[in-house]
Protein backbone atom coordinates (compact mmCIF):
# COMPACT_ATOMS: atom_id res chain seq x y z
CA UNK A 1 0.00 0.00 0.00
CA UNK A 2 1.44 3.35 -1.06
CA UNK A 3 1.29 6.56 0.97
CA UNK A 4 2.17 10.17 0.31
CA UNK A 5 4.91 11.10 2.76
CA UNK A 6 4.67 14.13 5.03
CA UNK A 7 7.52 15.72 3.10
CA UNK A 8 5.72 14.98 -0.15
CA UNK A 9 2.50 16.44 1.19
CA UNK A 10 4.26 19.64 2.19
CA UNK A 11 5.97 19.87 -1.21
CA UNK A 12 2.62 19.43 -2.99
CA UNK A 13 1.05 22.16 -0.87
CA UNK A 14 3.92 24.56 -1.59
CA UNK A 15 3.79 23.81 -5.30
CA UNK A 16 0.03 24.34 -5.46
CA UNK A 17 0.25 27.55 -3.47
CA UNK A 18 3.01 28.88 -5.75
CA UNK A 19 1.29 27.50 -8.87
CA UNK A 20 4.44 25.57 -9.79
CA UNK A 21 4.55 22.13 -11.46
CA UNK A 22 5.36 18.97 -9.51
CA UNK A 23 7.94 16.93 -11.43
CA UNK A 24 8.62 13.29 -10.48
CA UNK A 25 12.23 12.71 -11.44
CA UNK A 26 12.79 9.04 -10.71
CA UNK A 27 11.71 5.71 -9.32
CA UNK A 28 13.83 4.34 -6.48
CA UNK A 29 13.91 0.59 -5.77
CA UNK A 30 15.41 -0.74 -2.56
CA UNK A 31 15.71 -3.94 -0.58
CA UNK A 32 14.99 -3.17 3.07
CA UNK A 33 15.57 -6.09 5.48
CA UNK A 34 12.72 -7.16 7.77
CA UNK A 35 10.17 -5.01 5.94
CA UNK A 36 6.60 -6.19 6.55
CA UNK A 37 4.53 -5.65 3.38
CA UNK A 38 1.33 -5.92 5.42
CA UNK A 39 2.25 -2.90 7.54
CA UNK A 40 1.33 0.47 5.97
CA UNK A 41 4.41 2.62 5.24
CA UNK A 42 5.13 5.39 7.72
CA UNK A 43 4.45 8.84 6.32
CA UNK A 44 7.45 10.32 8.11
CA UNK A 45 9.92 7.92 6.51
CA UNK A 46 12.90 8.98 4.43
CA UNK A 47 14.85 7.41 1.57
CA UNK A 48 16.54 4.05 2.41
CA UNK A 49 20.31 4.01 2.76
CA UNK A 50 22.50 3.88 -0.34
CA UNK A 51 23.49 0.30 0.52
CA UNK A 52 19.83 -0.75 0.41
CA UNK A 53 18.99 1.05 -2.85
CA UNK A 54 19.33 -1.39 -5.78
CA UNK A 55 18.05 0.61 -8.75
CA UNK A 56 17.09 4.15 -9.77
CA UNK A 57 15.50 5.23 -13.03
CA UNK A 58 13.34 7.95 -14.51
CA UNK A 59 9.70 6.94 -15.10
CA UNK A 60 9.27 5.12 -18.40
CA UNK A 61 5.97 6.89 -18.95
CA UNK A 62 3.22 8.73 -17.10
CA UNK A 63 -0.49 9.32 -17.60
CA UNK A 64 -3.47 11.04 -16.01
CA UNK A 65 -6.35 8.84 -14.87
CA UNK A 66 -8.54 11.80 -13.91
CA UNK A 67 -8.18 15.28 -12.41
CA UNK A 68 -7.09 13.86 -9.04
CA UNK A 69 -5.10 10.78 -10.09
CA UNK A 70 -1.91 10.36 -12.10
CA UNK A 71 0.05 7.16 -12.65
CA UNK A 72 3.75 6.65 -13.29
CA UNK A 73 5.04 3.47 -14.91
CA UNK A 74 8.48 1.84 -14.80
CA UNK A 75 9.32 -0.90 -17.31
CA UNK A 76 12.22 -3.19 -16.44
CA UNK A 77 13.11 -5.36 -19.44
CA UNK A 78 15.30 -8.46 -19.50
CA UNK A 79 18.50 -6.40 -19.80
CA UNK A 80 18.06 -5.05 -16.24
CA UNK A 81 19.23 -6.99 -13.17
CA UNK A 82 20.12 -8.85 -11.11
CA UNK A 83 18.55 -7.61 -7.84
CA UNK A 84 15.60 -7.99 -5.47
CA UNK A 85 13.46 -5.22 -3.99
CA UNK A 86 10.57 -4.75 -1.58
CA UNK A 87 10.47 -0.95 -1.36
CA UNK A 88 9.41 1.47 -4.10
CA UNK A 89 9.45 5.26 -3.98
CA UNK A 90 8.89 8.33 -6.14
CA UNK A 91 11.39 11.20 -5.95
CA UNK A 92 10.72 14.77 -7.04
CA UNK A 93 13.21 16.87 -8.98
CA UNK A 94 14.06 18.60 -5.68
CA UNK A 95 15.10 15.25 -4.20
CA UNK A 96 12.01 14.95 -1.97
CA UNK A 97 10.53 11.50 -1.34
CA UNK A 98 6.95 12.16 -2.44
CA UNK A 99 5.45 8.70 -2.02
CA UNK A 100 6.54 5.23 -0.87
CA UNK A 101 5.21 1.71 -1.13
CA UNK A 102 6.05 -1.60 0.59
CA UNK A 103 5.61 -5.00 -1.07
CA UNK A 104 6.71 -8.61 -0.91
CA UNK A 105 10.22 -9.19 -2.22
CA UNK A 106 10.33 -8.99 -6.03
CA UNK A 107 13.14 -10.61 -8.04
CA UNK A 108 14.53 -8.96 -11.20
CA UNK A 109 16.82 -11.01 -13.44
CA UNK A 110 18.52 -10.11 -16.70
CA UNK A 111 19.49 -12.36 -19.60
CA UNK A 112 22.48 -14.60 -18.98
CA UNK A 113 24.36 -15.00 -22.27
CA UNK A 114 26.68 -17.64 -20.83
CA UNK A 115 23.96 -20.04 -19.68
CA UNK A 116 21.25 -18.96 -22.12
CA UNK A 117 18.86 -18.30 -19.24
CA UNK A 118 16.32 -15.63 -20.09
CA UNK A 119 15.68 -12.74 -17.73
CA UNK A 120 12.24 -11.56 -16.67
CA UNK A 121 10.31 -8.42 -17.58
CA UNK A 122 8.61 -6.36 -14.89
CA UNK A 123 6.29 -3.38 -15.07
CA UNK A 124 5.55 -1.37 -11.95
CA UNK A 125 2.79 1.26 -11.86
CA UNK A 126 2.70 3.89 -9.11
CA UNK A 127 -0.51 5.86 -8.58
CA UNK A 128 -0.47 9.33 -6.99
CA UNK A 129 -3.87 10.48 -5.79
CA UNK A 130 -4.56 13.91 -4.34
CA UNK A 131 -6.74 16.89 -5.15
CA UNK A 132 -5.58 18.62 -8.33
CA UNK A 133 -2.96 15.97 -9.21
CA UNK A 134 -3.38 16.33 -12.97
CA UNK A 135 -3.09 20.12 -12.93
CA UNK A 136 0.04 20.32 -10.79
CA UNK A 137 1.88 17.49 -12.60
CA UNK A 138 0.78 18.86 -15.99
CA UNK A 139 0.29 15.32 -17.34
CA UNK A 140 -2.18 15.18 -20.23
CA UNK A 141 -1.47 11.72 -21.67
CA UNK A 142 -4.07 9.03 -20.97
CA UNK A 143 -3.23 5.35 -20.24
CA UNK A 144 -4.89 4.30 -23.50
CA UNK A 145 -1.92 5.69 -25.45
CA UNK A 146 0.31 3.04 -23.85
CA UNK A 147 -1.37 0.32 -25.92
CA UNK A 148 0.53 -0.77 -29.02
CA UNK A 149 -1.12 -1.75 -32.31
CA UNK A 150 0.79 -4.84 -33.37
CA UNK A 151 -1.98 -5.88 -35.77
CA UNK A 152 -1.01 -2.98 -38.06
CA UNK A 153 2.62 -4.09 -37.98
CA UNK A 154 1.61 -7.64 -38.92
CA UNK A 155 -0.50 -6.34 -41.80
CA UNK A 156 2.39 -4.24 -43.10
CA UNK A 157 4.72 -7.23 -42.92
CA UNK A 158 2.24 -9.44 -44.79
CA UNK A 159 1.84 -6.81 -47.50
CA UNK A 160 5.59 -6.47 -47.95
CA UNK A 161 6.11 -10.23 -48.20
CA UNK A 162 3.24 -10.52 -50.68
CA UNK A 163 4.86 -7.87 -52.87
CA UNK A 164 8.16 -9.74 -52.77
CA UNK A 165 6.40 -12.96 -53.74
CA UNK A 166 4.68 -11.30 -56.70
CA UNK A 167 8.05 -9.92 -57.83
CA UNK A 168 9.59 -13.38 -57.76
CA UNK A 169 6.69 -14.84 -59.74
CA UNK A 170 7.02 -12.13 -62.39
CA UNK A 171 10.73 -12.80 -62.62
CA UNK A 172 10.06 -16.51 -62.96
CA UNK A 173 7.58 -15.82 -65.75
CA UNK A 174 10.13 -13.75 -67.65
CA UNK A 175 12.70 -16.52 -67.32
CA UNK A 176 10.24 -19.10 -68.70
CA UNK A 177 9.41 -16.86 -71.66
CA UNK A 178 13.07 -16.31 -72.38
CA UNK A 179 13.67 -20.05 -72.14
CA UNK A 180 10.91 -20.68 -74.68
CA UNK A 181 12.43 -18.20 -77.13
CA UNK A 182 15.83 -19.87 -76.89
CA UNK A 183 14.55 -23.41 -76.79
CA UNK A 184 16.63 -24.46 -79.82
CA UNK A 185 19.88 -23.54 -78.11
CA UNK A 186 20.45 -26.45 -75.79
CA UNK A 187 23.23 -24.85 -73.79
CA UNK A 188 21.26 -21.67 -73.21
CA UNK A 189 18.20 -23.71 -72.36
CA UNK A 190 20.18 -25.65 -69.79
CA UNK A 191 21.39 -22.46 -68.10
CA UNK A 192 17.90 -21.03 -68.06
CA UNK A 193 16.53 -24.18 -66.47
CA UNK A 194 19.14 -23.90 -63.74
CA UNK A 195 18.12 -20.28 -63.19
CA UNK A 196 14.49 -21.29 -63.01
CA UNK A 197 15.27 -23.95 -60.42
CA UNK A 198 17.18 -21.40 -58.35
CA UNK A 199 14.28 -18.96 -58.47
CA UNK A 200 11.87 -21.71 -57.48
CA UNK A 201 14.01 -22.55 -54.46
CA UNK A 202 14.24 -18.85 -53.56
CA UNK A 203 10.48 -18.54 -53.78
CA UNK A 204 10.01 -21.59 -51.57
CA UNK A 205 12.46 -20.24 -48.99
CA UNK A 206 10.76 -16.84 -49.07
CA UNK A 207 7.38 -18.45 -48.42
CA UNK A 208 8.84 -20.48 -45.54
CA UNK A 209 10.39 -17.34 -44.04
CA UNK A 210 7.09 -15.56 -44.46
CA UNK A 211 5.25 -18.29 -42.55
CA UNK A 212 7.90 -18.36 -39.82
CA UNK A 213 7.94 -14.58 -39.50
CA UNK A 214 4.15 -14.37 -39.38
CA UNK A 215 4.10 -16.97 -36.61
CA UNK A 216 6.80 -15.10 -34.69
CA UNK A 217 4.97 -11.79 -35.01
CA UNK A 218 1.72 -13.43 -33.90
CA UNK A 219 3.41 -14.88 -30.79
CA UNK A 220 4.97 -11.51 -30.04
CA UNK A 221 1.58 -9.87 -30.43
CA UNK A 222 0.03 -12.38 -28.01
CA UNK A 223 2.89 -11.79 -25.57
CA UNK A 224 2.48 -8.02 -25.59
CA UNK A 225 -1.29 -8.36 -25.41
CA UNK A 226 -0.84 -10.46 -22.28
CA UNK A 227 1.53 -7.84 -20.87
CA UNK A 228 -1.03 -5.13 -21.61
CA UNK A 229 -3.75 -7.12 -19.83
CA UNK A 230 -1.47 -7.66 -16.84
CA UNK A 231 -0.68 -3.94 -16.79
CA UNK A 232 -4.41 -3.11 -16.89
CA UNK A 233 -5.07 -5.55 -14.03
CA UNK A 234 -2.19 -4.08 -12.02
CA UNK A 235 -3.38 -0.54 -12.65
CA UNK A 236 -6.95 -1.46 -11.67
CA UNK A 237 -5.66 -3.07 -8.47
CA UNK A 238 -3.72 0.07 -7.63
CA UNK A 239 -6.81 2.22 -8.27
CA UNK A 240 -8.93 0.04 -5.96
CA UNK A 241 -6.31 -0.03 -3.21
CA UNK A 242 -5.84 3.72 -3.21
CA UNK A 243 -9.57 4.49 -2.92
CA UNK A 244 -9.32 3.72 0.81
CA UNK A 245 -6.65 6.39 1.23
CA UNK A 246 -8.45 9.21 -0.58
CA UNK A 247 -10.44 10.66 2.32
CA UNK A 248 -7.50 10.53 4.72
CA UNK A 249 -5.08 12.17 2.28
CA UNK A 250 -7.49 14.91 1.24
CA UNK A 251 -8.38 15.58 4.89
CA UNK A 252 -4.70 15.82 5.85
CA UNK A 253 -4.03 18.09 2.87
CA UNK A 254 -6.97 20.33 3.86
CA UNK A 255 -5.64 20.62 7.41
CA UNK A 256 -2.19 21.45 6.11
CA UNK A 257 -3.63 24.13 3.87
CA UNK A 258 -5.57 25.61 6.79
CA UNK A 259 -2.38 25.64 8.84
CA UNK A 260 -0.46 27.35 6.04
CA UNK A 261 -3.25 29.92 5.65
CA UNK A 262 -3.17 30.66 9.38
CA UNK A 263 0.61 30.96 9.29
CA UNK A 264 0.43 33.37 6.35
CA UNK A 265 -2.23 35.41 8.15
CA UNK A 266 -0.05 35.53 11.27
CA UNK A 267 2.98 36.62 9.21
CA UNK A 268 0.96 39.44 7.67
Amino acid sequence: MAVITLAGEQLIARKQHAKQPLVIREFVLAHVPNLDPKTPPRRDQSLPSSRQIVYRSAPTRSACVNHNEVVYSLILDNTVGNFAFNWLGLMSEEGVLVSANHMVVQSKRKNNELTGEEGNNLTRNFLLKFSGAQAITQITVTPETWQFNYEAKLDDMDTLLAQLTVGLIETQKEVVEQSHENWRLSETNHLLNQRLDTLSEDLLQTNEKHLALSGSMQRRHEHYEQQRIEMDVTLTTFLIQTQKQTLEQEYQLMKLRESLTKMESTDE
